[in-house]
């Protein structure tokens, strides 16, 4: 898989997570884990959706590679949106793919702890605000001290001009199959928001993780830090990978065992939408209906769902901002058809 230019994607419901590794030493397994009640463990989870393997971006010239990172996921049952744990204060925060940076809300302490005039600083004031965003502050970036970064909730369209710092995070090293204890510590550089700014998001959740392929999101700057790869893997609901790592899941209807999904899944393509170059997008060239035996072809117009890379309009993006599917006019009202046509076959 080309980690530059490729999204693989699986649907499966209810899967268990692959065991570590089917054949691995028990005593090696009581000195990685002396109780296994205390630590997550891959085999012990149940994926329902998605798996998805796509790549960010990624410094050059690191040092030596560290381990691969896991992360916890959650869906919240409210919203349907996803969250992830990997806060060193264990506050979760949303998953965004197409979030530019990494946004909290912030103790008074922690504020604005990157001056406006350095390099860092230039470097988030070069992201602008999303189009059409509402600002809760009134401000502008750049206005006072070092509020040089704009955070936006994708959720509600607002935004707020927002001070750097270091954020403390921790995560577990993870060879594919489980967690690697104990877990580490590390920061990335992220935005201390308002406290308003988090409204409408899943209760508890105190910002936003951005997944975006610019370099301030999460994913690009560990891979940036620890030089383990650009690519990062979305086992939804359940977990993050981050660098390049297998992800060993239990394959359906076979023996039991584990296999590799970034190997056997399907992929396609990613786009780049230069007018939205922090979004993932995918080439889809139709739309059909399946209902158990009864298939229609929704009869889509000419290009209907093509990127002008151009304009930078059209195409589709994938999105976990978003927990159902968006279509324009012309897309959904053949797609409904074909839906009814199907069903009533």
């Amino acid at each position: 898989i080309h980690s530059d230019r490729v999204a693989s994607l699986a649907i499966q419901t209810n899967h268990p997570l692959l065991r570590s590794q089917a054949n691995m030493d028990r005593n090696r397994m009581q000195k990685i884990t002396p109780n296994p009640k205390n630590y997550f463990v891959l085999h012990r989870i149940i994926v329902s959706s998605l798996v998805l393997l796509l790549s960010c971006t990624a410094a050059s010239g690191q040092q030596a590679p560290y381990k691969p990172l896991i992360s916890r996921l959650a869906k919240d049952l409210d919203t349907s949106l996803y969250t992830i744990t990997i806060k060193a204060d264990k506050s979760p925060l949303l998953l965004d793919l197409a979030g530019s940076l990494v946004w909290s809300t912030c103790p008074p302490s922690a504020q604005s702890t990157v001056a406006c005039g350095s390099a860092e600083c230039g470097g988030a004031a070069s992201q602008e605000c999303p189009r059409r965003c509402l600002h809760v502050d009134g401000g502008q970036l750049g206005d006072s001290g070092s509020s040089c970064a704009c955070a936006g909730n994708p959720v509600t369209r607002q935004c707020s001009t927002a001070g750097l710092t270091s954020l403390a995070m921790s995560a577990n090293a993870t060879d594919g199959a489980m967690e690697l204890p104990p877990e580490e510590s590390f920061a990335i550089l992220g935005a201390c928001a308002p406290d308003s700014l988090p409204r409408s998001l899943p209760a508890g959740v105190t910002g936003v993780a951005g997944f975006s392929r610019r370099p301030l999101s999460l994913p690009s700057q560990l891979a940036a830090q620890r030089g383990f790869g650009g690519k990062f893997a979305l086992c939804l609901p359940v977990f993050a990978i981050f660098g390049d790592s297998p992800v060993n899941l239990t394959a359906p209807g076979q023996a039991p065992g584990y296999v590799d999904y970034t190997t056997v899944i399907p992929y396609t393509p990613l786009l780049t939408n230069p007018a939205n170059a922090a979004g993932y997008y995918i080439p889809v060239k139709s739309i059909s209906v399946a209902w158990h035996e009864a298939d229609a072809q929704a009869i889509l117009p000419s290009s209907a769902l093509d990127l002008d890379p151009g304009a930078g309009t059209g195409g589709v993006v994938l999105s976990t901002a978003t927990p159902y599917m968006i279509m324009r006019p012309d897309v959904y009202e053949p797609f409904a058809k074909a839906f009814d046509d199907a069903f009533t076959r």
